[in-house]
């Protein structure tokens, strides 16, 4: 018997839609991303994609599963950036650092945070870590200065034990 024409239609719907899904998602790492095959493929992408929409689609994907769409974390598990003094800060060094290196049993405004923030160094290049603190600084009524990859580079290259606290708001 032949397969039935359901089946095919079927088929043929899952293929499609498993291709707009890997195209509109695919990302090749940063090592890959400046080379010839794939370099074009970024600058078309960085072309039509706007200044925020980078920062706002990697706080969706990397931060908003504990911290929520919102910024308001979730109470006595993960903090909130609305409003946090360490996001809302004009130096944003305390804020790179904690999202490059991580943290854990913090107290914020008098919480003690068990939940560990993860390091996004070995995961986020300069670019991307960059974008997302831009997207936390001006999001949720948040309005802090903009930070850009050489601000993230300058923190980085400093190391994780480079300045006096982070998180700025330890009690």
């Amino acid at each position: 018997k032949p397969i039935p024409t359901w089946a095919w239609v079927a088929f043929i719907l899952v293929v499609a839609w498993s291709m707009y899904y890997g195209v509109r998602q695919w990302r090749p790492h940063p090592p890959y991303s400046n080379t010839p095959t794939y370099g074009k493929m970024a600058a078309a992408g960085a072309e039509t994609e706007a200044p925020g929409e980078r920062g706002e689609e990697l706080y969706r994907t990397s931060c908003a599963s504990c911290h929520q769409e919102n910024g308001q974390g979730l109470p006595g598990t993960f903090p909130p950036l609305a409003g946090d003094p360490v996001v809302t800060a004009k130096d944003p060094a305390n804020h790179i650092r904690t999202v490059l290196y991580g943290k854990k049993g913090v107290a914020i405004s008098g919480v003690k945070y068990q939940a560990q923030m993860p390091a996004w160094a070995d995961q986020l290049s300069d670019e991307e870590i960059a974008a997302v603190i831009n997207h936390e600084r001006r999001s949720w009524g948040n309005n802090a200065p903009t930070v850009t990859p050489a601000d993230v580079l300058k923190v980085r290259s400093r190391g994780r034990e480079s300045g006096t606290t982070v998180g700025g708001n330890e009690e």
